[in-house]
């Protein structure tokens, strides 16, 4: 009897990985879809000195859309997102670069971490997370781990709902300023 239960347990967990592996796939196929197809609408940069700016593109296609963003400050912020809309559900955010940890209380402790997080959703309430990191001691390390998070595996986990609003919030601000810089081109 407890043999017949991991059976049917490992068969479970099986076909569970399979859906959410199909879904990915179709979420890529889409994606894929919207890069090929989709038409710049508008763009955006915030400068507020040399060494600190934003930058942003909104792409649409259909009732697809695509925000692509770009942070750089030098006090450690380096980051880039492209979240993906279709039908206004967000299937796909994918966020990297490298940004700054709590201040270390100690040299040997890490202050940043170069990273990439890939976020999958098929509805607003759950999904799955794709990352890797690494954490660095010092700016020097930067560009040896950027080149070692490409050769790492994701390690994969389930998201919920908080994640999923996390990451709308995120996009509604930067949606935000784009209509605020008296730019209406249909974001919505």
């Amino acid at each position: 009897m407890k043999n017949l239960n991991r059976i049917l347990i490992a068969i479970s967990f099986l076909t569970l990985v399979n859906c959410k592996s199909t879904w990915v796939k179709t979420t890529e196929n889409t994606v894929e879809k919207i890069n090929d197809r989709s038409v710049l609408i508008d763009r955006i940069e915030k400068i507020k000195r040399k060494d600190h700016f934003m930058k942003s593109e909104f792409y649409k296609y259909g009732k697809s859309k695509i925000l692509k963003s770009e942070f750089f400050s030098d006090t450690l912020m380096r980051t880039n997102s492209e979240t993906y809309l279709k039908d206004s559900l967000i299937i796909k955010e994918v966020y990297f670069g490298i940004e700054a940890l709590s201040p270390p209380t100690d040299k040997n402790e890490p202050y940043a971490r170069v990273f990439k997080e890939v976020y999958y959703f098929n509805s607003s309430k759950n999904g799955i997370l794709k990352k890797k990191e690494i954490e660095i001691k010092n700016f020097g390390e930067y560009e040896k781990a950027k080149s070692k998070l490409i050769e790492m595996k994701f390690k994969t986990t389930e998201i919920n709902h908080i994640d999923y609003l996390k990451i709308k919030e995120n996009y509604e601000q930067i949606i935000e300023l784009f209509k605020n810089t008296n730019h209406n081109n249909g974001y919505n």
